[in-house]
């Protein structure tokens, strides 16, 4: 309805006008997310994440670090979204079939919004990931 509209065109300012912490992008995504989970985003939204992402490393490894903060936190189709944005805004599916040798349908199903990505797959695609990006995922424990 409206108040969504208004919502989701407050969001699209920000991230022109924003700096490009993980809070906007999540800010974004609790905004978005039902849109992009039941239709397909559109090439001009597809393109200004993109255009940002080749110039701003900091908001590329926002995206990166977002899909897979929400993804540990067990929201497993934001991180999927999220992680399919970076994806397209990166390296692309055709060079992350290459890279870990899955083919592009099945890289874009297992981030698609009923996917359901192995552990080995999923695993092999951060690695790319890591890889293309030039940074290293690691994980820490800590008592609660």
């Amino acid at each position: 309805g409206k108040a969504r509209k208004r919502r989701w065109n407050g969001c699209w300012r920000g991230i022109g006008g924003w700096g490009s912490g993980g809070w906007l992008i999540t800010y974004m995504l609790s905004t978005m997310i039902a849109v992009q989970l039941t239709m397909a985003l559109t090439r001009d939204f597809r393109e200004t994440i993109r255009e940002r992402a080749q110039r701003e490393p900091e908001f590329r490894q926002s995206l990166l670090r977002e899909g897979l903060e929400l993804i540990h936190r067990g929201d497993f189709a934001t991180g999927r979204a999220v992680l399919r944005n970076y994806i397209h805004a990166t390296i692309g599916f055709r060079e992350l079939a290459r890279a870990t040798k899955i083919s592009s349908p099945s890289l874009q199903r297992m981030f698609g919004p009923s996917g359901n990505p192995r552990a080995e797959n999923l695993f092999g695609v951060l690695a790319a990931l890591q890889k293309q990006e030039g940074v290293r995922i690691e994980v820490q424990m800590r008592r609660s």
